[in-house]
Formats: structure tokens, sequence, C-alpha cells
């Protein structure tokens, strides 16, 4: 059975011969013509580094959890909702990881640290979750500490 267009190839599937590229009759010039050109391992390599925001999204089922866990009990919420909380939040976490990252590199470091990361907050104009994301920081050290004593 042929692969699908959608299927990505394998090494394998080198070794196996494609019925479409089998002939029964003479060849045909005036075929290989109309036929679209190879694309160059160039172009190839630039498919492989290009990245979307697909490539990053968080799966809907935590994305659901999350929205639900502070939504009213019993409310429902549309598929494409939950797509658009996906995307939002994967570039939020992308704009302010990029922020972090820049505190990094400024301050000479290559390790992002809490602190670079509250920073970033306060860059990007999101100043009012620094205080609750610190008080939930502070409690998650204290639990972690707390269970490494035990």
């Amino acid at each position: 059975m042929p692969a699908r267009k959608s299927d990505q190839p394998r090494k394998s599937d080198a070794l196996v011969p494609d019925d479409s590229t089998l002939t029964t009759g003479p060849a045909d010039e005036s075929q290989g013509a109309a036929s679209a050109p190879e694309k160059t391992t160039k172009d190839k390599d630039k498919e492989k580094d290009t990245t979307t925001i697909e490539d990053f999204t968080l799966p809907k089922s935590i994305i659901t959890r999350l929205a639900k866990g502070v939504l009213p009990p019993n409310t429902q919420i549309q598929a494409n909702a939950i797509l658009a909380m996906s995307k939002s939040a994967t570039v939020f976490i992308s704009y302010l990881a990029s922020h972090a990252n820049e505190n990094t590199v400024n301050a000479g470091k290559k390790t992002v640290a809490p602190a670079d990361v509250f920073k970033a907050l306060d860059d990007v104009e999101f100043s009012f979750l620094k205080g609750p994301l610190e008080a939930e920081f502070a409690n998650r050290d204290e639990a972690l500490d707390g269970d490494e004593s035990d």
C-alpha cells in the first residue's frame, strides 16, 4: 500500500519502490517536464527550522482543567474557546520567557531565575500579577522545604 501524502517520509520507505514511479510502458518525456521540481536541501532545511505556535501549544486537557477550576460549576466551554485560551497562554508564556531571558543575559547569566521572571512581569506591564505570583512561589518553596526535612 502506498504511503499517504500527509505521512512523513521514513528511511525504510526509500527501500520500497513506490507504485507511482513504476511504469509499464515507454517513458514519456512530457510528463517529467510537467511535474513539480524537487525541493532543494536548502528548502528542506528551512522548513525544519521554521517553528509555529502549534509547535509549543499546551495540552487542551490542562487548559480545560485550569479554566474550569476558576469558572462556576457546570459551566460549559466551547472547543474554540479552549483553542483560543491555549494559543493565548502559549503566546503569553513565550513573550514572558523572552523578556525573562533578556534580563538574564543583561545580568551576565545563562540560567533564567525566578527573579528574572518577576522582573519580566514588570517589563511587560503585568505588575499586578507579580505579588500573587511571588506569594505562590514562596508557598511552594516552603512546601518543598518542609518535604525535604521529613
